[in-house]
Parts: C-alpha cells; structure tokens; sequence
C-alpha cells in the first residue's frame, strides 16, 4: 500500500475543556507541563502531570484510493480511534502500534479522525510514560486488492548454499482472484540478489525464495537486505510492499552458549526506557537513531527495551548499528503494580497485543530475544502465573518460533509480590526463587535473572539444561557481573539498569548524606539518576569503569572523590554510582585529602601532580586507588602501558563551546543535538560552575533544551538554562534552511554554530 507521512495538521486538546492547538507528531503532551509536588504520577512519573487528551485531523484520501488504513505506531495509554464519529480502532496497551480502518464508500471528499487518550488515570506506569500519539503516524491506500496494512511477514533463514526467506502476507479482497505475487530481494547496493514470481491463495501469500550464502547481519557488520513485494492480477500491478532484512542464525549451545551465526558471543547489553529524555517520550526517528548510536559506540552489543516494545524508529536504528534487541512485551500480567496500569486489560488483550508486537519486530534483524513480562508478580503461581507462562510462549512460538524466549525475574522473598523488596534480599529461611521459579521458566529458552548473579553457579550446576541471561545488573557490581559471565557458556550476557538515564523512578540512583528515606525521591526530582549515559547522551564515571572491564579504555581514566566525599561516600542507592569527577578543579579546598581512583585495564598506575610524582599503585580489579591533598594545577596518570590521562584546573576565562550531532540539514524537519558545555581556554571544562546560559536560533525551531540535573525545575521548553557540571543540551529542529544555534551568559564567551541546509547531500549513515 502506498504509505504517506500523516504526522503533520494534527490539533490537540487537553480534556476536559481545554483549547486546541496545533501539533506535528511524535508529540508528549507531558513534557511540556509544569512539575509539581501534587501530581499524581509521583515520583514514578517525575512529578510529571498524566493528562486526558484528544487529538483530531481533517484529511482527504486520494481518488483512486478504495481502502485506506490509519497506521499508529504508539499513542499512550487506552487509546480510542473514530473515523468520521464512527468507533474504527481501541487499543489499550500504550506502546504497541495498531491499525484504523477508513471507510471509503462514501462520497465525502473529506475525512475526520478523532483520537482519544485516558492517561490521566494516574499512577499508570513505574516510569515517565508521557502522555499522547508520541510516535508516528502514517496513511495508507491502495485498491480494492491489496496486501493487509500491517505488511508482510519475511523470515531469512541462513544456511549456508541452502539459505532462503519464508514469507507469508495476508491478502485483501483477494476471494475468487487470480493473483501473483513477485519478491525480489535486493543487496545493500541495489543490485538484484534474488526474485522469484508465486501464486496466491485466496487469503494469503506462502512462498520460499531461495538466497544461497547471503551476506549475514551481526553486530560486528550489520548488513540489511532490501526487498520489495508486489501483488498483480493478470500483469496488472495491484500493490506493493518494500522493507528490509537481514539474514542470522540463532542457536543455544551448552558447551559454546549463544551462538549468532555459528559463532559464540555474549550479550553486553544495557536496559533502556522509551524516553527521549528532555524530548520526553517523542520518538522522533532521529532521536531514536541517536540513541541507538550512543549505545553502540560506548561498548553495548545488545539493549533491552524495558519493559515495553519499542518505536519502530528504533528498531531500524538497532538493525543499521548492528544493536541486538532483547523485546520485552509488558511490566505486569493480572496483578497490577499501579492502580490504572495495563493489569486492567492485560486478560482480554495480550494476545492481539502480542501479536501486534509480533509483527512489528519479525523482519527485523536486530530482534534475537523476546520477553513475556518483567519482574512479573504471578512469576510465583500465584493468579495463574505459570499456566499465563506457558500459554503464552506457546502463543508466539505458534507466530513466530525464531526467537529466543525469556522473562526478567527478580527474586522472590517472603514478602513474594514486593518487587523492590525482593531485588535486595538476599537470604531467607528458604530458597523461594528456587522453589516458586521454576515452573516460570520451564517454557523459555533462557531464565532472565534481575540482580542475581550470585545464584548463576548453583542454579547452573542444579538445572543443567538451563541457561541464564543477567537482564539486570547495577554498575557497582559490573566487575562480579562480568565474572559471572564470563564463568559459563550458559550465562548469555547481562544488561545494565541502565545504559541510558531516564524520567521517572525519581532518584533510584541517589547518594543521600544521611536518613535515606527509601527508593526513591521527592519533588522537586525528576530523574532516576542511574544511568552509564546521563539524559543528555554524556558518558558518566561508572561508564568509563565498564569499558575497562570490557577491554576498551584507550587511556586511563581518572575518577576523582572530591574533598567534602573524603570522609564517607554517603549513602550510595544501590542503583547509584559514588560520587567521583573527572575533574581537578575544587576550589576552596586547598590541601584537603580526597581520593583518586583511576580506571584502567593495566598492571600498575604512576600518578602525578604538577610534574612531581606523588605514588606508584597496582591496578586492583581495573581500579589503582590514591589519597593526596589536592592542590590546583595539573594531574597525570600515567599506567604501565604508558598510556596518559590529564586534568588541569580550568584557567580564570569562562567560554562555551557548541558541538553539533548534524554537520548539516538534508531535509525539513531533522533534528540537530547540540552539546553545550562551558570551559576555560584550554577546553578544560569547569564542572562546579553552573550559571546561566540564553540560547537563541535562526532556521531552525528550538524543540528542547535542558540538562542532566536531577532536581532542576526549568521546564525544557525554556530557551535559557543553568548549566550542570558545565553542560546543557538543545535539540532543534530544521525549517527548510539554513540554521545559526548561539548561546550567552553573564560573564562568558559565547559562542554559535551553523548548520546549513543541503537537501542534495547524501544523508550521514
């Protein structure tokens, strides 16, 4: 079907009784509200407010058009479609797409399209959720005959000389037809790499075209096939398909463990939430496409969307950086853990919900695994967990079979039900995991384990036909973690909670000084504060410790405790990090002792300060430890590999610099991450100076700007911003020419950048 962008003319409502306003999807109504202390999404959902909404577009269909479709991609939480006031579509779930049916035998030349959206029933979500149609939307048209709007369902099997793609498609208006159906398959050039022209049924396409030897996708060399699948009827072209694949093998071995392609790997996976951070839940493609990117080039080879399926933005981002996807489908089954969550629907709706998810993420190369829920209260029997368990693996195997199964557990603890309870127990008079698990993962490929690798060993030794895969982990354990996989074959990998910082679950990942008050926060925080990445894409000191540990530091890294830390780190979150910088630059605290740690994957570590060498220390576990007095200049770290590190205390000049993501425009509407950071005239930035910076843009529309801070209440539709640990970031979007992005302070050097808009350039990949 012929498939148009249907993002743009779109007004929206706050409901009741509010004013509409334009708006051009992906669109979070949430985040462009005030915080506040009484807000009943809580700390849950950052103090940000849950909002009842209702969108409404006028459209015309082309006049040739006899079916058309309206294709969302996502819209949060139980959202109600009527096309020209007549009920076409309901979906409740929040993050899976679906599909409206328009009528077109009507003489109307114009259309309306009413969508409305309950996500003011609050607490609905552990986590920022966001409220509206974030993801995109499309229409799509065709004829009387034509293949079914959700696509076509391609599954490339790698064998060798004997490869081939299965592909089935379901038909529309296809009764009593004779109909062919050709699939060509397309190399990452262009070139032709395989065709073949099949008979129809009636209501569905079945065909196998073989492929000898493909080129095969993997992290390493993510290679994408295109292809293009076109239905006819006596010659004539009735409608057509294009999409991509990617060809793999999948395999659990005992003795090798996870083999992709025939060959071993493990999964360094991080968890990831759906936000865009200060974009808010808005999955825009180029958002998405970063995020992606961000994961991969800091050592991830694997991302877990927890505990939702992601945009297909995403997913085809994952698929082009050679990312593997662990797809979880839900965060609760019947036993809900918030009141107006998907507890509500989940019986009457997991199986269309599942099979929507299903057929988003088939043709993508980047889908290995597929989880049936999180830390799932019935994973101990109770309300029908295990029989739920096996029903519904047996549901998608009967869809799908090529993915490996999981489900994320925690462990259970007398107080069973208590999730958070359960993650830090650690003893009890009995083995309740053990006991109560089992029949849980007695229908999955793998066991996903949440902050358990304690139990891999025994649990190996006592299930020997079990293999285990680390679905959560902290990054204060990264060390045991990796152990632990690296220990058997059977461990698959482990994913860090979390790769990429996130709204909501405010303060998980706090350090209080004393009287901690639980898990989580109060107003004014925002942020879970526990990521590698902190919101604004920035690598933060536990990053750095697990690209030692992974064997990818080009240099050490020097994470300093700051003097006012020296006599107690505080009370670190479990899901927290110690407070270290890297920095040298503490001011007032001349001749204070304070602690050096430097991470680094070599034998020793030399550590200098200006130009005078202060200790020689043995890397311990990837970490040389050193106490000294600070005093301002200059401190080295040298290690054995003689690879050097240096920080300087920044100079009295205060100027900022502009780093662009987008050297420049290639179409309308493309978004540019712009990290703003203030320094010296060294480029050594000054951490612990936080003033306030007034941006200004020409050419391009300011979407967001704002910081990594936890707590700061500037909404990020603001156009100035006090500075966090010297950075901030602004995302613009293009108007169609060329963009000047410029940012000021009191007392700084300012600083701009261009970006100019070059529709004929060829796209970065």
């Amino acid at each position: 079907m012929l498939k148009t962008d249907f993002n743009a003319g779109w007004l929206c409502r706050e409901t009741p009784g509010g004013k509409p306003f334009e708006v051009t999807l992906p669109h979070d109504q949430s985040i462009h509200k005030p915080r506040s202390a009484a807000e009943k999404s809580g700390s849950a959902g950052g103090y940000f407010p849950a909002v009842d909404l209702e969108y409404t577009k006028d459209f015309a269909l082309p006049e040739d058009a006899k079916r058309a479709f309206v294709y969302f991609d996502g819209a949060y939480q139980n959202a109600e479609v009527y096309v020209d006031g007549v009920p076409a579509a309901r979906e409740p779930h929040g993050y899976v797409p679906f599909v409206a049916p328009v009528d077109t035998s009507g003489s109307d030349k114009t259309h309306k399209l009413r969508v409305t959206l309950a996500s003011g029933a609050a607490p609905n979500s552990r986590w920022y959720a966001g409220s509206g149609i974030y993801r995109e939307v499309s229409l799509l048209t065709g004829g009387e005959i034509c293949f079914d709007p959700r696509g076509a369902m391609l599954k490339p099997v790698a064998d060798g000389e004997n490869s081939y793609i299965a592909c089935s498609a379901a038909l529309l208006g296809a009764k009593g037809q004779a109909l062919k159906a050709k699939l060509s398959i397309f190399d990452k050039g262009g070139k032709l790499a395989a065709s073949g022209v099949f008979d129809c049924g009636e209501g569905e396409l079945n065909c196998t075209l073989p492929l000898p030897n493909p080129r095969l996708w993997s992290p390493d060399d993510a290679y994408l096939y295109s292809y293009t699948l076109t239905l006819t009827r006596d010659g004539t072209e009735e409608d057509a398909v294009s999409g991509r694949l990617g060809f793999r093998s999948v395999k659990l071995d005992r003795e090798k463990g996870l083999l992709l392609n025939g060959k071993a790997i493990k999964l360094r996976g991080g968890c990831v939430h759906h936000d865009n951070g200060i974009l808010g839940a808005a999955a825009y493609p180029d958002a998405e496409k970063r995020k992606a990117r961000l994961l991969k080039q800091n050592g991830f080879n694997a991302v877990r969307t927890a505990h939702n399926p992601p945009s297909s933005a995403f997913l085809d981002a994952c698929d082009e950086e050679g990312l593997i996807v662990l797809n979880e489908f839900t965060d609760m089954w019947n036993w809900g853990k918030n009141p107006y969550d998907y507890h509500l629907w989940f019986g009457a709706w997991w199986k269309s919900d599942l099979l929507s998810m299903i057929r988003q993420d088939h043709n993508h190369p980047s889908v290995l695994l597929r989880s049936i829920g999180n830390e799932i209260p019935e994973r101990d029997g109770s309300l029908n967990g295990y029989a739920i368990a096996r029903e519904m693996c047996d549901f998608i195997r009967s869809v799908d079979p090529t993915r490996l199964l999981v489900s994320a557990l925690n462990n259970i603890s007398p107080k069973r039900a208590q999730m958070l309870e359960a993650n830090l127990s650690r003893d009890s008079e009995k083995d309740w995991f053990d006991l109560l698990s089992r029949e849980t993962f007695a229908p999955l490929d793998a066991a996903g384990y949440n902050y358990m690798f304690r139990r891999y060993e025994k649990d190996l030794e006592k299930y020997p036909e079990r293999f285990i895969i680390g679905t959560e982990s902290v990054a204060q354990e990264v060390r045991e973690n990796e152990r632990a996989v690296q220990a058997s074959s059977r461990v698959l990998g482990d994913f860090i909670w979390s790769a990429v910082d996130y709204l909501g679950e405010a303060g998980i990942g706090a350090i209080h000084d004393s009287g901690a008050t639980g898990y989580f926060e109060g107003f004014p925080w925002r942020l879970a504060h526990c990521g590698d990445l902190d919101i604004c894409g920035v690598k933060r000191p536990q990053s750095y410790l697990r690209d030692a540990v992974w064997g990818r530091l080009d240099r050490p890294y020097v994470a300093v405790q700051p003097p006012w830390r020296y006599e107690s780190e505080g009370q670190v979150s479990y899901w927290s990090y110690p407070e270290r910088y890297s920095c040298w630059d503490f001011a007032g605290h001349e001749g204070r002792p304070l602690r050096v740690f430097v991470y680094t994957d070599a034998p020793r570590v030399t550590l200098y300060l200006n130009g005078r060498e202060i200790a020689s220390a043995k890397a311990c576990d990837f970490v040389a430890a050193f106490e000294l007095a600070y005093k301002s200049g200059t401190l080295e770290a040298v290690d054995s590999m003689g690879r050097v590190s240096r920080l300087s205390t920044p100079g009295k000049e205060a100027k900022l610099t502009l780093t662009s993501d987008t050297a420049a425009f290639t179409r309308k509407g493309q978004l540019a991450f712009i990290d703003i950071c203030l320094g010296d005239e060294g480029g050594n930035l000054r951490v612990f100076d936080e003033r306030t910076v007034k941006v200004s843009s020409s050419g391009a529309r300011l979407l967001a700007l704002g910081t990594a801070s936890p707590t700061d209440l500037t909404g990020f539709d603001a156009s100035e911003v006090r500075l966090y640990r010297a950075r901030a970031l602004a995302v613009l979007a293009c108007e169609g020419k060329d963009a000047v992005f410029a940012a000021e302070g009191e007392g700084i050097i300012g600083a701009r950048v261009t970006i100019p808009f070059e529709p004929d350039r060829k796209a970065e990949d």
